[in-house]
């Protein structure tokens, strides 16, 4: 994407990744989202902050790639999963972001 256009929240994030990982880590004011390929730490920061009001501290971006998997109806073939982008948010202490 080009940092140059200002980039909608729904053009960046995907959206909230809810694992047990990412369950743990919203005690420690972390919040994980799954982002489109292509985008910055810079706009996800941005995304964040317009979409819930809140202030982003720092943002890691890590790519995921898909996992091989047996396909069990069929003898010897494998697939593999869906690759995924994913961004882990940390927000100010004391401010959080309502996931329900």
């Amino acid at each position: 994407m080009e940092s140059s256009v200002m980039s909608t929240p729904e053009k960046v994030l995907k959206s909230i990744w809810m694992t047990e990982k990412a369950t743990s880590l919203t005690s420690q004011g972390q919040y994980t989202f799954e982002v489109f390929p292509g985008v910055s730490s810079v706009e996800v920061s941005k995304a964040v902050a317009e979409k819930f009001r809140v202030h982003v501290r720092h943002v890691n971006i890590v790519n995921r790639r898909g996992k091989w998997k047996r396909d069990r109806s069929k003898r010897g073939h494998y697939g593999r999963t869906a690759a995924r982008r994913l961004a882990y948010v940390a927000l100010r202490s004391g401010e959080t972001i309502d996931l329900v």
